[in-house]
């Protein structure tokens, strides 16, 4: 549409969309290197930003500075409409303006072409945004399900990623860790991918693979910066997942070892809260204090350990708050008595000690104590015998 007469210029300058006509300019063979800026209308100007009286005769790469390095090949599209005579019509993102276009372009003879195209960033933002919110409400939905099962979550996540993208319909992913692979049904490598770095711990383990199986536009750069930026996250976030989750099994399996040791030495060991609540019992010391585990638990230590001076009869002071006061291993005196669930008499011996966390606070006390009853009499009547 040549803005050759009145008549072509009220309608231009009426359309609701932006035009443009331009030119192409090409290298000494052939090839379409830049175009000149013909005529614009007032939409086009309005939905730009750039003025009509300073771009009419000048050259794209000095309007819009870096549009030959876009992700996008708006020259050599533009040079193939303009050489072909074919029209196309496709949605981009345009980097130099910062805004996404549904685009229509077709020639005009003499190595010249006309573009129409609307500003749909609004649409295209609340469509992409829409997908991304959805994908990860399920991406949480799945984490949550299956908190402790990294087979799982890969294997789902390699699922849903694709409906997070623009062309869902040709998408598909893959994530590998270690020697595992968790591929999408219909799962293809391709050219046309993006591919993000599984970490743990800083170290490289897998990778988060989407790819389209074919080419959703050949005009068309696949992928959006900010699915570019969502992949990069699911990465981040499935690394801390798989961290969390392989530090809650070292920590079963921790557990395990200390339960296997607590139940088979033969001192009793109890374990308390900084507060003085019981934590563990082993069986010796069930054994000692009369008292099973599944009923102690929960309870103050002075009420399961009940221990006094073997010679005046008094209360002894409750250890845990000796070490929780002193920071230190405490030991009891030697003439410590046990008095278990049913009255009967042990003399024994004791220390407790805090137990830390990482950075050195206190979260309670260990004490592992011992029935002696035999040497203490055998103390007792040697002293009688002197």
């Amino acid at each position: 549409m040549k803005p050759g007469n009145d008549k072509n210029r009220l309608l231009i300058d009426n359309l609701p969309d932006a035009f443009a006509s331009h030119q192409i300019v090409t290298d000494s063979e052939g090839s379409p290197v830049d175009y000149i800026f013909l005529d614009v209308n007032s939409a086009f100007e309005k939905m730009t930003g750039l003025s009509r009286g300073k771009i009419l005769g000048e050259k794209v790469t000095e309007i819009l500075p870096g549009i030959e390095r876009s992700d996008f090949d708006w020259i050599g599209t533009y040079g193939r409409v303009a050489q072909t005579g074919e029209s196309i019509s496709f949605e981009q993102y345009s980097e130099p303006l910062g805004r996404f276009y549904e685009v229509t372009a077709y020639a005009e003879g003499d190595s010249c072409f006309s573009v129409i195209f609307k500003d749909i960033t609004d649409r295209k933002e609340k469509e992409e945004r829409t997908k991304e919110l959805s994908f990860l409400h399920n991406f949480s939905l799945l984490l949550r399900k299956h908190k402790n099962e990294c087979e799982k979550i890969l294997s789902e996540t390699a699922e849903l990623l694709p409906s997070a993208f623009q062309q869902t319909r040709l998408a598909c992913a893959c994530i590998t860790f270690r020697d595992s692979r968790y591929e999408s049904q219909g799962y293809r490598s391709t050219p046309w991918k993006i591919c993000s770095t599984l970490e743990l711990r800083g170290r490289q383990v897998g990778l988060v693979e989407v790819c389209y199986r074919e080419p959703p536009v050949k005009e068309q750069e696949p992928f959006l910066k900010e699915e570019k930026l969502m992949l990069d996250t699911v990465s981040v976030h499935l690394g801390r997942v798989i961290e969390q989750i392989q530090a809650k099994e070292a920590l079963r399996e921790s557990e395990n070892r200390l339960s296997t040791t607590l139940q088979s030495i033969g001192d009793g060991v109890i374990t308390t809260d900084a507060g003085g609540i019981i934590t563990r019992l082993n069986p010796q010391a069930e054994k000692l204090t009369g008292w099973p585990a599944e009923e102690a638990l929960g309870r103050p230590l002075e009420e399961v350990f009940h221990i006094v001076n073997a010679k005046t009869g008094e209360l002894t002071p409750n250890p845990v708050y000796r070490v929780i006061k002193s920071g230190k291993t405490e030991g009891l005196a030697n003439d410590t008595t046990l008095i278990d669930r049913y009255g009967k008499k042990r003399q024994i011996a004791d220390s407790a000690a805090p137990i830390r966390d990482a950075r050195g606070e206190i979260l309670g006390v260990i004490m592992v104590f011992s029935d002696v009853t035999e040497q203490y009499l055998a103390r007792e009547a040697q002293k009688l015998s002197e």
